[in-house]
C-alpha cells in the first residue's frame, strides 16, 4: 500500500537466518565487528572480525539476492597480528510458504561462498538452509535453521570433500517496542573426525527508526573446538 511503513527485519545478530525476505525493490545493508577469545594447542588468542557484512536486495515477491563476508579478519598470535580476507559468498532467500496461524513463513537459502579471500586454494562451497519459525504471541517466537554444505579441501596434495551440517534455534522476545531480546544456540557438526562446534549467545536489537536498527551480543561456546567467548556489535539500514 502507498505510504505504508516497512519495517526492518534482519539476519544479524543471530547466527540463524530469518524466514523474511527484503521487501521488492529494497536494499537493505547489514554489517558489524565480532570479537572471539579462541584456544588452539592450550594457548588462548584474539580475533578481530569487520565488518561482516551482508547486502540484500529484494529482486521479487518472495525471494532475494544477497552477497556477504566475514571481512576483515585480525588474528593476536604470540604477540604479533595476523591479517587475512574472508571468502565472498552469494546466494539467494526464497519464500516457501505464507504464514499460517502461528506458523511463520518458510524459507530456503542457498548460498555459494567463493575462493576469493586470503586462502586461494580453496574451492567453492555450497551451501543450503532450510529456515522457518513459530510465534507463541505477537511478543515470543522461535526460529529455526538446519541445512548442509559441501567442503572440498586439499590434503596431502589431494582434493577431498566432507559434508559439514549447521544448525541454529532462537528464542526471542519482544521486551519493548522497539527492542527485541534473543537468546540463541547454534553450531556445526563435520563429517569425518574433525570435531563438533557448539555454541550459545544471548543478545538485542533496537530500532531507531523503522530503517534503522542497532544490534549487540554475547556468546561462549559449550565445547573445546568452539570460541571460548566472543562479543560484537552491528547495525542495519534499508536503501532508499
Amino acid at each position: 500500500m502507498p505510504g505504508e511503513t516497512v519495517f526492518l527485519v534482519t539476519d544479524r545478530p543471530t547466527d540463524s537466518a530469518s524466514p523474511i525476505v527484503v521487501p521488492k525493490g529494497l536494499f537493505q545493508f547489514e554489517a558489524g565487528y565480532k570479537y572471539a577469545r579462541l584456544e588452539s594447542d592450550g594457548s588462548s588468542f584474539n580475533e578481530h572480525t569487520f565488518p561482516d557484512f551482508l547486502f540484500r536486495y529484494g529482486l521479487g515477491e518472495r525471494y532475494e539476492v544477497r552477497l556477504s563476508a566475514a571481512g576483515w579478519q585480525a588474528t593476536d598470535v604470540g604477540g604479533e597480528t595476523e591479517t587475512s580476507f574472508s571468502n565472498i559468498s552469494v546466494g539467494t532467500k526464497i519464500e516457501l510458504l505464507p504464514k499460517r496461524g502461528r506458523l511463520t513463513k518458510s524459507s530456503l537459502l542457498v548460498d555459494l561462498a567463493l575462493p576469493t579471500g586470503s586462502e586461494r586454494d580453496q574451492y567453492v562451497v555450497p551451501k543450503v538452509l532450510f529456515i522457518g519459525g513459530y510465534e507463541f504471541s505477537g511478543r515470543y517466537g522461535l526460529a529455526y535453521n538446519i541445512g548442509p554444505s559441501l567442503v572440498t579441501f586439499k590434503e596431502g596434495g589431494e582434493r577431498d570433500s566432507r559434508w559439514d551440517l549447521s544448525y541454529a534455534v532462537a528464542f526471542s522476545m519482544l521486551a519493548r517496542p522497539h527492542l527485541n531480546l534473543f537468546a540463541e544456540v547454534f553450531g556445526n557438526v563435520p563429517e569425518g573426525s574433525i570435531p563438533d562446534t557448539h555454541s550459545a549467545q544471548v543478545g538485542a536489537t533496537y530500532s531507531v527508526t523503522p530503517k534503522f536498527q542497532l544490534d549487540c551480543r554475547v556468546g561462549a561456546g559449550l565445547v573445546s573446538a568452539a570460541p571460548e567467548w566472543f562479543a560484537g556489535l552491528g547495525l542495519a539500514f534499508y536503501l532508499p
